[in-house]
This record gives C-alpha cells, structure tokens and sequence, in this order.
C-alpha cells in the first residue's frame, strides 16, 4: 500500500494546511485518520468531523467511538446531528448527503480549514462510475469522484481513491484500527448496495485488475473532458444568439460534437432535457422545418436551423357555446353553434347535449369515437404522436368532459356524416382567408 505521503504528493499542500477530516466510524474514514495522525512530525493541524444522521440505532456508539479513538490519537473532534424532524419522507440519502456536507463545510469556516478530507476508495469510485452508467451514461458523469475539487471555497480531498477496500481494511486489522460496520449496508433494496454486494464481486471474479482499469479511465476521461472543454466553449459561444442559438455554424460538425453543444446551450437556458428530447431536437435542427417541444413552462421552438425559446401561452379563459355567436380561433378559422347547419360551412357536427364550453383540454376529458368506442383524449394524443407543445394548445368543445370537438382531429373521426338538412343544433366550422367577424 502506498504511504499516506506519497497520497498526498498530489494536492501539493503546504505545511500547517488546516484539515477537516470527515469520520463516520467506518474502517475507512478511520483508516484516513490514522495515516493523516501518524504522519512525522504530523505537518498539518486536523480536526475530526463526525455528523451523526440519527438514521440508525448505531449512530450514538459510532459517535462514542469516533470521540474516543479521536481523543486517544490527540485530535480535537466537533460533532453534528441531522434533527429527526429534518428528515424527509423520500429522498433521505440525497438529503443526508446535503445535510453532511453543508456540516463539515461549518466545521471547515470554524477552524479555520482550507481542506476537507473524505474517505472514498478505488471501490467506491468504481460503484460510482456503475451506477452513473445506469442511471444516465453522460460523459461528464463518467469522469466519477473527482479526487480533488473546490466546494464553497474550500478544497475538498480524496486522497484514499487510489486503495481499495481491501487494502484499507488489511491496514485497519494490522494497525488496530477500531471501526463499526454500518449494518444497513447489507441491505440490497438499496441499488448501491446491489452494485457493492452481487455486481461488483461478479466483475472482480471476471477481471481482478477492475479497480485499476477503472481508475485509469475515470482518469483519462478527466483529462479528455479538460482537453475539449475550450473547443466545446468556442463552440457554443458560436451558435448562441440572445434568445437561442443559430445552428448552422455547427452543422459540419459531427453528431457527436453537436450533442454536446446542445447540451451546453439547453444547460444555459432551461430544464434539462431527456435524451431522446434532445436527439430529436437535433433532428429538427438538421431540418428547415419548424417543431415545437414543450420544456416546462416554455416552448422551445426549431425553425430554418435555429432554435428559440417562448413563454408557453397561457391558457385562454373557457368560453360558453351560445347559439349564433363565431369564435375565432385563427385567422383563418371560426367556430360556432348554430340552431341548424348554417350556409358555406366547412363541416358541421350534431350536438347532443348542452351547454357546451370552447377550452383547452383537461384532465379526464373524452372522446366518443364514430365507431362507438371511447377513449381518453390524452391516449389518442398520444397515440397519434401529437406534440406535447400542440397537445396544451388545441381546442376542445366540450359537455363536462365529453368532447365534441378537438382541434386537429378530423370530424369524420368522431362523427358520422352530418344530413345538413335536417333542422338540429350543430356546430358549424368557416374557413376563410381573411377570418371571420362575430355575426
């Protein structure tokens, strides 16, 4: 195993650095303390940071250990707690996480620390990097725990990435290192815990080097992301216009490199996008027609190779139905209720019950088929591949939740052919060049 100097060579610290070390109890942030306590002449001043989350029964001996073992090696501990009530019903380790960080962040400004330690090992970076993969696969992500970064000012350390748990424990027994196992580590129904308990022993058995190979690549993938960062700026600063971004300056780059682009101006400028989202934006891109994608509260618009982001429309007030009064709903386009079928209509549906609403849809709303079937408005929606940014905009007619009409379904599919001469209340349909003025 390599000595805690030559683990430290790397971040370059200076003597009389001040160090948070984080401790939890287990074999390996007490292995980190004992290397950091014994090194001669102890170069730089430590404190000991423990946080007990107060998640399991354990945590009071864990803090009674990490106090002792602390006190006996001479270094001065500060102690934390996450408050019972804090506790959030879901989310609990993302919220214990922040929790303990923001903690050792406190620890670090009142001390007088420029450096907090944590104990993640070769093993732990290899989970990570698996768990990453599944979960989203970016590349960004692939470049795993980095073993050094700025967080709020301070610079946060891992210099045990390099050993593996076993190195670590084989330490812990030939030093008398105490430590405590955290017994809800065996708990499987927890996916990293699935990745430490069946995977990676499964991959250790195919290849022993694993550890190794994955340090190498989550090495080499930092410095090929450092490498393109500047090319991946410069590109993006080319394309980017005040409301979007103009894509044919990167059209002749590969597909790859434009992903990454758009990942980089859709960061910039609103909610993440799935990746599917994004290569059908790309897509779009390549194209001179024009589509729409709703991104949350907005409308993200590709048009002739440039992309552009709008406010969503808000959705118009509901309009009752009263006979012989035209709504416009384009300039091209009027609707209207009528006692009979009026003159020069496009198409007419029969109408059944009333009153009737013009709106945009609504949760639960459905369509009565020509053929007799039922389904909701949303299935056909999706059934049919609408947009979602068309689906929030179209009108609907409606009695409660029974629609008679929908913008951009043809009435022949919820109707049967309507005999004009036949004297019922329908709802009549003018397209015109130039719209159509309330009669």
């Amino acid at each position: 195993m390599e000595s805690m100097q030559q683990l430290l060579a790397p971040f370059h610290l200076a003597p009389g650095t001040k160090i948070v070390v984080a401790v939890s109890g287990g074999v390996d942030s007490m292995v980190l303390l004992t290397l950091l306590a014994r090194l001669p002449g102890r170069p730089y001043p430590l404190t000991v940071a423990h946080f007990n989350h107060q998640l399991r029964a354990e945590s009071a001996a864990e803090a009674a250990l990490v106090q002792a073992y602390a006190t006996r090696l001479g270094v001065p501990v500060q102690t934390g707690s996450w408050p019972v009530a804090a506790h959030p019903a879901t989310g609990v380790e993302a919220a214990a996480r922040q929790a303990r960080y923001a903690f050792l962040h406190r620890v670090a400004q009142d001390v007088g620390a420029t450096v907090i330690m944590t104990a993640h090992h070769a093993d732990d970076q290899a989970e990570t990097v698996l768990f990453r993969l599944a979960r989203s696969g970016a590349s960004a992500a692939m470049s795993g725990i980095s073993p050094a970064r700025l967080s709020a000012g301070v610079r946060l350390l891992r210099p045990l990435l390099p050993l593996s748990k076993a190195e670590l424990r084989a330490y812990a027994e030939s030093h008398q290192v105490p430590s405590m196992e955290d017994a809800s580590n065996a708990n499987q129904h927890f996916s990293r815990n699935h990745l430490r308990a069946a995977v990676m022993p499964a991959l250790k058995q195919e290849n022993p080097g694993l550890l190794t190979h994955v340090t190498r690549f989550t090495t080499e993938q930092r410095g090929l992301l450092a490498l393109a960062q500047p090319a991946l700026n410069q590109l993006v600063a080319s394309v980017q216009t005040p409301t979007g971004a103009d894509w044919r300056g990167v059209m002749d780059q590969p597909a790859a490199v434009q992903a990454l682009v758009l990942q980089r101006v859709l960061a910039a400028s609103g909610p993440r996008l799935a990746w599917a989202t994004q290569q059908q934006v790309l897509t779009a891109l390549a194209t001179t027609g024009r589509r729409l994608f709703a991104v949350g509260q907005r409308h993200l618009i590709v048009a002739n190779h440039t992309l552009t982001w709008a406010a969503a429309a808000v959705a118009a007030a509901p309009r009752l139905l009263r006979p012989g009064e035209w709504h416009q709903l384009s300039a091209t386009m009027a609707l209207a209720l009528a006692q009979a079928a009026p003159p020069a209509t496009a198409w007419v549906v029969p109408v059944s019950a009333e009153p009737l609403v013009l709106r945009h849809r609504q949760p639960g709303d459905r369509l009565h088929l020509a053929d007799g079937h039922h389904q909701l408005l949303r299935r056909w929606f999706i059934n049919h591949k609408v947009p979602a940014a068309q689906r929030a905009s179209w009108w609907v007619i409606a009695h409660g939740h029974a629609v008679v009409w929908c913008q951009g379904i043809a009435p022949a599919q919820l109707f049967q052919r309507v005999d004009t001469d036949i004297l019922q209340p329908v709802i009549a349909c003018r397209l015109t060049d130039e719209g159509v003025s309330d009669e």
